[in-house]
């Protein structure tokens, strides 16, 4: 067959990309390409060029691949070129039917493409070759049939004797067409044997160079004079070698250590004579380009058939360094473990044993140190958290509710009592999981904080009370309030973090405080420095906002209590109630996020106004203040530095407020009307799952600091869903309470609120209820008015057309002298369902809100500080 001359390939397809990557690819196996970007441009291309082979897309605007193909097959010019159809579509079967040799699907792969061409062209090529020896075997046919002719007509006078030979001349004709198509035949199967036998070396070529390369050791084939004449790329790395500075130039023995060449000559001198007994596995040492001697883990054997051997090295110079560093290590650890003057124990967590003792814990328990092992170390170790379940924690591999260090109670032989810090940590040995615990003896130490102990929980009181209960609600003016919230989740049983919000007439104060440290002193200084704010905000009502903030720092600076290491940052901000203007003082204070639509601003710039130093530091500092005009939909949030080094423990860095602005915007991409409540709790649960901790407001927090976040948001009261009640019966008020509930429920299951069904369904149903029965008098002409309007929390008012009532004169149902009554127990419902609740217009107008995420524990504090006198009233 003629291979020399240049195949060409035509390309059909409407896009350029394809055309431009198909175009590519076919020039890289050497085909010429015409390419058209239409049916009719094919269509002609096709009859001028004659191409061998046509690669055709289905779905073309105008003229598709399918009509293009028909007509192809239709022109007596262009119908034996085959076709490919390139499809994204299941229309194969469409194509074929239409004439088309094969289909590829999209998107295609560069192989299928190179593999499927270069098939049919060379199947075209070979139909090619055939009719042209069938064309050539005709002409000379034709030629001989014309010399017969010829013959014939010069001897018509032997037309007899002609006969015979012509008939002599057809069986000739016969036999030589079945002889060619016998051999044609056997050219076929040929054709195909060898295209079969290629592919199977081509594929066991490719699994064996695979294998050879990622095995994952060094591989070396090494020929019968010892010249290595073939490696993979980890012997390269081993041996610090490229191949081509070793295949067919270097002998194995070059990267042989002196001392074990010897030894290994004489193992190969012993295989290649046929000895099965030489060792096929064994270590020896090499030496790499750059000198260093490598303990290596030699497996070697003969590669059948030949006189050549593979071998595999695999580096175990760590693992020898690192067994011999154990033995020191062990030694080492011996020694500590028969000096340290700290118990130590280590024990079975499933048969609860003492497997291992050091001569500490045993001095300290009255025992030798052989007679521990096999007894329970629980007749010894009792935990102290107050937790009965702590030891029980330990076999199921949970920490004791204090952590991973907890205070506990040795008893010894003698039947003393020994106060021990115990920390522990896990530990395979020998296939099995142990607990070693270690035990610091704190008997002094607890007898010293016995005499000197501080009531953090009673310093925490005075904190709140000095604070009092933040207003979770604010009216600026006319239907503008201030939505309010904080979470405060310290490291310890309390830190230096601390805050509150103060309502004047005519503004708003907050504050969110730092204190250095996480000791009892905090709190007190945490006291002590609320007490001077206060006062400062109540005694000086003329100083502006920013000098509030100097005296502050003025008289914490001169109050003795705080030494030179001790001082605090702030946020500081007072929002002007009538024109929505905030002024916000920082004080070494990270900055806050400001939320507007789907901007995220963090304020303020180092440098600008309203950046300062800490408080605390300089006496004489002048603070400044920064000012910005709020809009109705501002969210704002505050937040101490815990926060943002959260990750140092795990991560060994912290989060710079650019990133928690990015983590913000990832959270409103997702719900860009999320409340700044939910914004700020999934703040922090990203910035936790983040840093690889577990912090839970009010409850948890395995951090290394404070965290505290307070939120704002600017609501507008206006923009609230109404409903008219106007019920006949009291049967018809409660169709339409359910109605109008099932109708609420949707936004608020979809929105996350916990428990509508107990909350707000209570309170609904007994809120229009009494409206129905008290305040309209089961009158049908009268209306209810229902608004409800989703935020934050969610809020719902019920309006009646009675004359109204006194709350507070309701008798409380709970009381013994009440409890067969039946009068009070719908407003004790509403009281005790309800975030908070109120009446206006004389009891005729019942407010009341819920929260999304309800915390019994934080409710119960502030009824407790709802309790307490106000120390302040707003000027």
């Amino acid at each position: 067959m003629d291979n020399a001359r240049q195949q060409y390939v035509l390309v059909i397809d409407d896009d350029p990309a394809n055309i431009s990557l198909l175009t590519k690819l076919l020039s890289m196996s050497a085909y010429g390409v015409y390419s058209a970007d239409n049916g009719p441009e094919g269509l002609k291309t096709a009859s001028e060029k004659m191409p061998d082979l046509i690669l055709l897309d289905v779905m073309m605007p105008g003229m598709d691949g399918h009509e293009v193909c028909r007509r192809l097959k239709e022109n007596e010019k262009t119908k034996n070129i085959p076709v490919i159809f390139i499809t994204g579509t299941g229309s194969e079967n469409k194509g074929l039917r239409l004439g088309a040799v094969d289909h590829i699907r999209k998107p295609f792969s560069t192989s299928i493409i190179q593999a499927r061409v270069k098939n049919h062209l060379e199947l075209k090529q070979y139909r090619d070759y055939l009719e042209r020896l069938v064309r050539e075997r005709t002409r000379e046919l034709e030629q001989t049939n014309e010399h017969l002719q010829d013959e014939i007509r010069v001897r018509r006078r032997a037309e007899e004797e002609l006969k015979k030979y012509q008939d002599h001349l057809e069986e000739l004709v016969a036999r030589r067409t079945a002889e060619l198509r016998a051999a044609n035949q056997r050219l076929e199967k040929e054709i195909q044997e060898r295209r079969q036998a290629e592919e199977q070396v081509r594929k066991s070529e490719e699994k064996y160079r695979s294998v050879f390369e990622n095995t994952g050791s060094a591989m070396l084939i090494v020929e019968e004079d010892g010249t290595v004449s073939m490696i993979n790329a980890e012997c390269e790395k081993l041996t610090g070698y490229s191949k081509a500075e070793i295949q067919g130039k270097r002998k194995w023995t070059e990267f042989i250590f002196a001392e074990d060449l010897k030894k290994m000559a004489a193992f190969r001198k012993n295989r290649l004579s046929g000895n099965l007994e030489i060792p096929s596995e064994y270590e020896c040492r090499i030496i790499d380009a750059y000198g260093n001697i490598r303990d290596v883990f030699v497996k070697v054997d003969s590669i059948p058939g030949t006189c050549r051997t593979i071998a595999s090295w695999i580096d175990i110079t760590d693992r020898k360094r690192s067994e011999m560093a154990l033995k020191e290590n062990e030694a080492y650890l011996r020694t500590i473990m028969a000096t340290i003057q700290t118990g130590v124990l280590i024990v079975d967590p499933l048969s609860r044993e003492i497997f291992d003792a050091n001569p500490w814990a045993a001095k300290m328990i009255g025992v030798k140190p052989e007679d521990l092992p096999g007894r329970k170390y629980t007749r010894y170790v009792r935990c102290s958290c107050g937790d009965g379940n702590c030891e029980d924690n330990y076999i199921r591999s949970e920490s004791c509710r204090k952590g991973e260090n907890c205070n506990c109670v040795i008893r010894t032989e003698k039947g003393e009592n020994i106060h021990v810090r115990r920390s522990y940590a896990r530990a395979g040995l020998k296939n099995r999981e142990y607990l070693i615990q270690s035990f610091l003896d704190i008997s002094d130490i607890i007898d010293l904080l016995k005499r000197q102990d501080i009531n953090i929980d009673l310093s925490r009181n005075v904190l709140n009370l000095v604070n009092r209960v933040s207003p979770r609600y604010t009216k600026l003016k006319e239907n503008i309030f201030l939505f309010f919230e904080g979470l405060i989740t310290p490291c310890h049983k309390q830190g230096g973090d601390h805050y509150f919000m103060r309502n004047f007439r005519h503004k708003t104060i907050i504050t969110l405080k730092d204190q250095s440290g996480h000791q009892v002193s905090c709190v007190l200084r945490s006291i002590i420095t609320d007490l001077i704010h206060h006062a400062i905000l109540t005694n000086y009502a003329n100083l502006s906002f920013e000098e509030v903030i100097s005296r502050l720092n003025y008289e914490i600076c001169r109050s003795g209590t705080f030494s030179e290491d001790d001082f605090f940052t702030s946020i500081n901000a007072e929002i002007n109630h009538e024109n929505l203007c905030m002024k916000y003082v920082s004080a070494g204070h990270p900055p806050f996020l400001l939320i507007r639509g789907h901007e995220i601003i963090l304020l303020p710039d180092p440098g600008d106004p309203g950046s300062n130093i800490p408080i605390g530091i300089l006496n004489e500092e002048s603070y400044t203040a920064g000012e910005i005009q709020l809009q109705v939909g501002d969210r704002i949030i505050f937040y101490t530095d815990g926060l943002t080094e959260m990750p140092e423990n795990n991560m060994d860095r912290t989060l710079k407020p650019g990133e928690l602005a990015e983590i913000v915007r990832d959270i409103l991409y997702k719900n860009p009307d999320l409340g700044v409540s939910d914004i700020m709790r999934e703040l922090l649960a990203k910035v936790a799952r983040v840093s690889g901790e577990s912090v839970e407001p009010l409850s948890r927090n395995t951090s290394g600091d404070d965290i505290t976040m307070l939120c704002l948001e600017i609501e507008d009261d206006r923009e609230y869903n109404e409903r008219i009640l106007m019920p006949e019966n009291t049967h018809d008020a409660l169709r339409l309470i359910s109605d109008l509930y099932r109708d609420i429920l949707e936004v608020l299951e979809k929105s996350g609120f916990e428990n509508p069904d107990t909350r707000i369904w209570s309170v609904l149903e007994e809120g229009i209820l009494n409206a129905w029965k008290h305040g309209n008098k089961q009158d049908s002409g009268k209306k209810i008015r229902v608004r409800w309007r989703y935020g934050n929390d969610f809020h719902l008012r019920i309006l009646d057309e009675g004359a109204g009532f006194s709350p507070e004169c309701i008798a409380d149902p709970t009381s013994f002298e009440n409890l067969t009554k039946s009068s009070g127990r719908g407003l004790f419902m509403i009281h005790y369902f309800s975030s908070q609740v109120r009446w206006n217009r004389c009891g005729s107008e019942m407010i009341t809100y819920f929260k999304k995420h309800p915390d019994p524990l934080a409710d119960e504090q502030i009824q407790q500080a709802e309790k307490f006198m106000k120390l302040w009233e707003s000027g």
